[in-house]
């Protein structure tokens, strides 16, 4: 996050689907790992199907803003708190849809951009989960500004380290978008 903020108009945004006609050139969010693989990467898994990125953008522009990915992730269960591995007895692992990056300009950091990037993306999981069996939702953080953004949406954190690996369970998931109805 840096302190040169930019106001972003959050009313004109809109999320879409990576493709050749989303502009990624010179994206940074700060963090020089998630940009090369940005730069380097994005393209190529979302053609292969690897991951499926979606990108923020303004309605009437292509620059990307900011960005997040989606994947399947199998995680061991020894991850899962001990009344969640009920779910999983006898197995060595557990299927989540995991967020594999969300980034945001370093420019427009800290404006909410995230935020909406957040909640989109724990829209398509709903969306998923609806469909498909998983636990719930992972990803793992970058620091402790984005821990307290995830931990607000009701993730735990799972394992220690420098990003540590953060779940939120699809009961919990399910819970959200029952409680945005009401």
């Amino acid at each position: 996050m840096t302190d040169a903020t930019q106001k972003l108009d959050l009313k004109d945004i809109r999320i879409s689907p990576l493709t050749d006609g989303l502009i990624l050139k010179g994206f940074s969010c700060g963090d020089y790992g998630i940009d090369r693989f940005i730069a380097n990467k994005s393209m190529k898994y979302q053609s292969s199907y690897r991951a499926r990125f979606f990108c923020a953008h303004s309605k009437t522009g292509s620059t990307v803003l900011g960005l997040y990915s989606l994947t399947l992730l199998i995680e061991q269960t020894d991850k899962l708190l001990a009344d969640e591995k009920r779910h999983y007895q006898n197995e060595k692992h557990f299927p989540a849809i995991y967020i594999q990056s969300l980034a945001v300009l370093s420019r427009y950091q800290g404006g909410g951009l995230g935020t909406i990037l957040l909640i989109n993306a724990l829209t398509r999981a709903h969306m998923i989960a609806q469909n498909v069996a998983v636990f719930g939702v992972a990803l793992r953080s970058l620091n402790d500004d984005t821990t307290r953004l995830y931990k607000r949406y009701g993730f735990c954190i799972r394992d220690d380290g420098a990003n540590p690996l953060m779940v939120l369970p699809i009961w919990s998931l399910d819970d959200i978008f029952k409680n945005a109805r009401a």
